[in-house]
């Protein structure tokens, strides 16, 4: 039997069984990953076929795991990073994508405002609070401006109220459905040749454990990836240099790179969602993953960058 056991973060692994086409998934964060066993037990029939096949569970007070068909198709972020499709193809990859969208918003459920407030503002400042343990982050969140290539950012502390505001605009029972939860690229396997996308590793939770949330947060995740560049930070695709509060910050991103960018923010705007919405959610997405990437302090500065300037450029 053939076995390769490997970490995907601090507190998941994986163990494929290539001879039996299978991959358990495993987690020192048993909450976590039954949440993500919840969303496949509870996948409408309709969406099935988007997903790798269920084919067994563990849901105990001790254990908790899954185990999928085994995909070997490559994620779509593999794809983007190296340049892999053509901007025709990516343009129609795109465009599936928003069809898949579409389907999950067949599935309706209406989701509290407290949800929304946690999601979009409460989890910021607990995350913020986690940083602020490290003298580091303590530091340079209590300075009220950054620079980043030369241009002066409000700094977090002075955005917080207006973030908050935010979760009024961003509430809307309209965008309310089914959703992933964590759409971005690395999540998603496309076979090339027969056009096939599964998605796997889903949050199942938004605000609350459910397979409910707001559409819109799928769609921002997706722009984190296509327009944040979020695969190229976590392959340490960029460079940083610091002195005191001002930042050079450069991802190694291609003209071709940003023309599938574009090609995505078409699409959101084509389909009928408001961009500075995204955008918003994405900046969102970034400041609040800082404190989970403690493997990498380049990482965390460079999502943290990222996230200020773009929720600086979505609000001001």
């Amino acid at each position: 039997m053939e076995k390769i056991s490997k970490r995907t973060r601090s507190f998941n692994s994986l163990i494929l069984n290539h001879s039996k086409g299978i991959v358990t998934k495993k987690s020192d964060n048993k909450e976590k990953i039954k949440q993500e066993l919840l969303w496949y037990l509870n996948l409408p029939a309709g969406l099935k076929k988007y997903s790798p096949k269920l084919i067994d569970y563990e849901n105990s007070k001790t254990n908790v795991g899954y185990s999928l068909e085994l995909c070997s198709y490559p994620t779509l972020a593999d794809l983007f990073v190296n340049l892999s499709l053509d901007l025709k193809s990516w343009e129609k990859v795109i465009g599936e994508l928003f069809e898949i969208i579409n389907l999950f918003k067949k599935y309706k459920k209406n989701l509290p405002y407290i949800s929304y407030r946690y999601m979009y503002y409460e989890k910021i400042i607990e995350r913020l609070n986690e940083l602020k343990k490290e003298k580091y982050w303590k530091d340079l969140l209590n300075e009220k401006y950054i620079y980043i290539n030369k241009k002066k950012y409000k700094n977090i502390n002075l955005i917080l109220e207006k973030i908050k505001k935010t979760v009024d605009l961003l509430f809307d029972k309209n965008e309310m459905s089914f959703v992933h939860g964590d759409l971005c690229l690395s999540n998603i396997l496309y076979d090339k040749k027969k056009k096939v996308f599964k998605f796997i590793d889903p949050r199942g939770s938004f605000g609350e454990i459910s397979n409910y949330g707001d559409i819109k947060y799928d769609i921002a995740k997706l722009r984190h990836s296509f327009h944040g560049f979020y695969d190229f930070i976590m392959n340490d695709l960029f460079e940083i240099e610091e002195k005191g509060k001002n930042f050079d910050f450069i991802i190694f991103v291609k003209k071709n790179h940003l023309k599938i960018a574009d090609l995505l923010d078409r699409e959101v705007i084509k389909r009928g969602y408001d961009l500075r919405k995204i955008s918003i959610i994405e900046s969102l997405l970034f400041l609040s993953m800082v404190p989970l990437h403690r493997e990498s302090f380049r990482r965390q500065k460079a999502m943290f960058l990222s996230g200020i300037k773009l929720i600086n450029e979505a609000i001001f």
